[in-house]
């Protein structure tokens, strides 16, 4: 049965090659590396993304490889390569022209769908596949050929057509001091989602070159290989343009505005991130934060989220409870004493630059929410969540925080008895030996109560 196509293939974990990372400092010291990886994160959550380097950067080549890729149901992406320097305004709009009336007879005024347009419907109506639009060499555009595409990169339309729903746009562009002469993009197109730095790598072109690009037909024979790889170690550093400008100052940053737009696309692709970094190191997942903030804000921005990452490494949520739980080696056959002991009252106090904070009565609830819901799993119990879940009640500063996730941990206790009565699950994983007798007497009261009169 065929899916809705999307784009999140594009950044299926498998391509993106900051997950291979475990040592941030390797993506400090790589950022040519992330900046394929931060193109297909806005790629797969449809933000539009420009490309900011030097002629010859491979831009152009590194987007329309995105052809040989599929959507959830195999079928390929269509690359449409448009450079709108070339177009005319009118064309992108729409030419305007007379025609009879088939009903009337009466001459009325028809505007013509755009090519590009019909190619994009076309593409989907015959085969389910979505379109990469890629609008190149975006600073050769005059203002009045960047203003024709505003609502293509505002809402989706190309000309009179609603496109949106097909297609995803990705720009490229020159900036000042690498080519001859540019045109600086308009405030309305500057801050349309986000912009990353594109330059020239030797180590990373050697990699891709020798593969083709990804494609067979491409690969070098291996004497050119040698050729090429040889002469490129003469003067790796020199090998490409990179070294005539500073690679900070490729994207102008100072064009940029901090919007109710850029804020509202930044919570789209934190989502993105959390999502496809969710079981890699939290610096890790972090670095990528940081980054795609970058990309839509500003170095400014980046900078306050990464105390924002500070702040989120300091924060207690499900996950961290787990991990505490994990590395403590926490056992269920465990006394309360040795449970206190190893992790004392670490789930609740954060210690922050303004000094220590102690969790609110809601922030338990969310935390003893999360745990259960890791806990619930579509084959029985997650033993580990479990044992988090009764860790985190069981180590609560007082009894009034205790009691008040009795109903998270009598939803638990009864799916338990369930994976017990199945041989999944002993005794003690059910309920640890840790808990205490007065909660262990609450839960037996609130069965009772739940279970219907003889």
């Amino acid at each position: 049965m065929l899916t809705t196509p999307s784009f999140r293939p594009l950044a299926d974990p498998s391509k993106i090659w900051g997950l291979t990372v475990n040592d941030v400092q390797v993506l400090r010291d790589n950022p040519r590396r992330v900046a394929p990886d931060i193109l297909r994160l806005f790629v797969s959550a449809r933000i539009v993304i420009t490309t900011w380097g030097p002629v010859g950067a491979r831009k152009t080549r590194t987007i329309e490889a995105f052809e040989r890729e599929t959507d959830e149901n195999g079928v390929p992406y269509q690359v449409i390569t448009v450079q709108p320097s070339h177009e005319d305004p009118t064309v992108i709009h729409g030419m305007r022209y007379t025609s009879p009336d088939p009903e009337s007879g009466k001459v009325i005024m028809l505007k013509s769908v755009p090519d590009i347009a019909q190619a994009i419907v076309d593409y989907y109506e015959n085969t389910g596949g979505l379109t990469i639009l890629f609008l190149d060499e975006m600073t050769t555009c005059m203002p009045a050929q960047q203003h024709a595409m505003l609502g293509l990169l505002t809402h989706g339309k190309y000309g009179d057509v609603d496109i949106g729903p097909y297609m995803t746009p990705i720009m490229a562009a020159n900036p000042e001091g690498t080519v001859s002469s540019v045109y600086d993009l308009g405030e309305q197109v500057i801050n349309r989602g986000g912009h990353i730095a594109w330059y020239g790598d030797p180590t990373l072109f050697l990699e891709e070159w020798r593969t083709g690009f990804g494609n067979d037909e491409l690969k070098p024979d291996p004497e050119v290989d040698w050729f090429i790889s040889t002469l490129l170690h003469q003067n790796m550093e020199g090998a490409f343009r990179s070294e005539k400008w500073d690679v900070d100052e490729l994207v102008p940053w100072d064009l940029f505005e901090h919007s109710e737009r850029t804020t509202t696309d930044l919570g789209k692709m934190i989502g993105v991130v959390n999502e496809i970094f969710a079981d890699s190191p939290a610096a890790i997942r972090h670095y990528y934060m940081i980054e795609v903030t970058r990309a839509l804000q500003g170095p400014e921005w980046a900078s306050k989220a990464a105390v924002v990452c500070q702040l989120e490494g300091e924060k207690i949520d499900g996950r961290k409870v787990i991990k505490t739980v994990r590395d403590s080696q926490i056992k269920p056959d465990w006394t309360l004493e040795q449970l206190t002991d190893a992790v004392g009252d670490s789930f609740y106090t954060q210690d922050t630059r303004q000094g220590s904070s102690v969790l609110a009565q809601d922030q338990v609830d969310a935390i003893a929410s999360d745990l259960l819901s890791r806990a619930k799993t579509k084959t029985g119990v997650d033993p580990e969540a479990s044992l988090a879940l009764w860790a985190f009640a069981m180590t609560a500063p007082d009894e009034a925080t205790t009691a008040s996730m009795h109903s998270y941990l009598l939803q638990l206790l009864l799916m338990g008895f369930d994976e017990a009565n199945k041989g999944n699950l002993t005794d003690e994983q059910v309920r640890p030996a840790f808990v205490s007798e007065e909660v262990r007497e609450a839960l037996k009261y609130a069965i009772r109560r739940s279970r219907p009169a003889s």
